[in-house]
């Protein structure tokens, strides 16, 4: 037990920069914008999704907001590719000083363990959700990973996943709520990682 809670705090205190979560549905708006499907809380489908998160990324770069991609949703949005692309695209992002990828190590599966067993003491595993019991460990396994570094938002438009990040208090902001920049903002990740290597 000592030894993963301290494990927890060396691998927090490492981390003292600003920090955020994308989701699955965020990074597809990254790395595959034209499968990039986010409802718009109408019964429709949103629009100008990239633009929106282009939007963001010069947003949080400008604050040098480190941004956490958690390997279970890096695996969730890399269906959307095909293998090559997917290995490019892991690839670029391990280059680029403004995305962090990071696994579900010892410390995130000591805050799983937690969140599940005072759930678990309340009476109600699910805590309260009713989607299915996979879908519900794969959402606690990314806000562990957020937790563990610290992070402050998530991005995301899966409402389970936000449930779960904001009962463990990290704020959950959906796409469909991000603005569409007044002046497009460009941002060509890719190019920028590789001259950043």
């Amino acid at each position: 037990m000592f030894k993963i809670c301290a494990l927890f705090l060396l691998h927090g205190a490492a981390k003292l920069y600003k920090m955020v979560i994308f989701d699955a549905t965020t990074l597809i708006a990254v790395v595959a914008p034209h499968a990039a499907i986010v409802p718009d809380g109408k019964g429709g489908n949103l629009t100008l999704v990239k633009e929106r998160v282009d939007g963001l990324l010069a947003e949080l770069r400008k604050q040098k907001v480190k941004i956490i991609l958690p390997t279970p949703a890096i695996a969730e949005a890399f269906v959307r590719t095909d293998a090559k692309a997917a290995l490019e695209y892991i690839a670029t992002l391990k280059k680029s000083r403004h995305f962090l990828i990071e696994n579900f190590c010892e410390a995130a599966a000591f805050e799983v363990s937690q969140m599940t067993a005072k759930a678990k003491s309340a009476g109600d595993k699910k805590d309260g959700s009713d989607e299915v019991w996979a879908k519900i460990k794969y959402d606690r396994q990314i806000v562990a990973i957020g937790l563990v570094n610290r992070a402050s938002r998530i991005y995301t438009d899966d409402g389970g996943l936000a449930a779960t990040a904001q009962k463990s208090g990290i704020t959950p902001i959906a796409v469909a709520s991000l603005p569409v920049p007044t002046e497009k903002a460009q941002i060509d990740w890719v190019r920028d990682a590789e001259t950043e290597a």
